[in-house]
């Protein structure tokens, strides 16, 4: 499947484009159904690609289990 049409990517550039414009606040909750609906995609894809964001750093990994946007350093 071309990188463009796969859902994953589709949520994982989506969210970390949005993470580095600073269209989250720090610290902000970031609820997985409501980004799938936003992006049009299930969750799984939205889940998978925010876990690879914690890698990179842009989110970090909620008390709960969750994910919430990273407190990034100027």
């Amino acid at each position: 499947m071309a990188k463009s049409r796969d859902p994953f990517f589709k949520a994982l550039d989506n969210i970390r484009e949005r993470a580095r414009a600073g269209g989250y606040a720090p610290g902000q909750s970031i609820v997985i159904v409501e980004e799938a609906r936003r992006l049009d995609l299930s969750t799984t894809p939205v889940r998978e690609a925010l876990a690879w964001l914690c890698g990179e750093g842009l989110i970090e990994r909620g008390p709960a289990g969750g994910f919430l946007a990273a407190r990034l350093d100027a």
